[in-house]
């Protein structure tokens, strides 16, 4: 009902915000059909639903290209690998998102693998990025060379929050490593 009261208005729709409600797949498949048609949304906040990969993977071709969306929260759902990576591929299609927030969700290093590579090479514009507590519980620090390869090329991002991701020493030389001629983070959130 939502979705079909606001089709008429669906040119002025900049902001949505459904955040800890109990959207599943379902719904955002729903809820797609609308933001298929919104140009002009700038915000969508759908933190702490229900959210798997088949909804991101709805959820990433009705953003997809979206000229003026510049804040995503998916923070705290239930998608893995799969709906991380096709979140993923906004970085490559979006360029006005500066803030992504995925964090709290099922995905493992092979998601976020996807995520550093984006940064790496493509992307250019994201500033805010939050990965906080993933699936895995990592053991093999050298996991986080990814990060820092990231840091070398990457030159916009800001923010990064790694929080909950069982980080040891090893991992914070690495990455202090490659900071060394990093510009740009201010913020290193562990």
């Amino acid at each position: 009902p939502l979705s079909i009261s606001y089709m008429t208005y669906v040119a002025n729709i900049k902001e949505i915000d459904l955040s800890f409600n109990v959207l599943t797949d379902k719904g955002i498949s729903i809820l797609s059909k609308l933001l298929e048609y919104a140009e002009n949304i700038e915000v969508l906040n759908l933190k702490g639903n229900q959210i798997g990969d088949a909804g991101c993977e709805n959820l990433s071709k009705a953003l997809k290209g979206k000229p003026k969306l510049w804040y995503l929260n998916l923070n705290t759902n239930i998608f893995g690998n799969l709906g991380l990576m096709s979140i993923n591929e906004l970085l490559f299609k979006n360029t006005a998102l500066t803030h992504l927030n995925v964090g709290s969700n099922r995905y493992d290093w092979d998601g976020i693998v996807s995520i550093t590579s984006a940064l790496k090479t493509t992307n250019k514009t994201l500033k805010v990025l939050n990965i906080d507590d993933p699936e895995y519980k990592i053991q093999d620090q050298d996991f986080f060379t990814h990060f820092g390869k990231m840091f070398l090329s990457n030159k916009c991002l800001q923010k990064l929050s790694l929080r909950l991701h069982m980080i040891r020493w090893e991992a914070v030389k690495i990455i202090l490593y490659y900071l060394e001629n990093n510009t740009s983070l201010t913020v290193l959130d562990l």
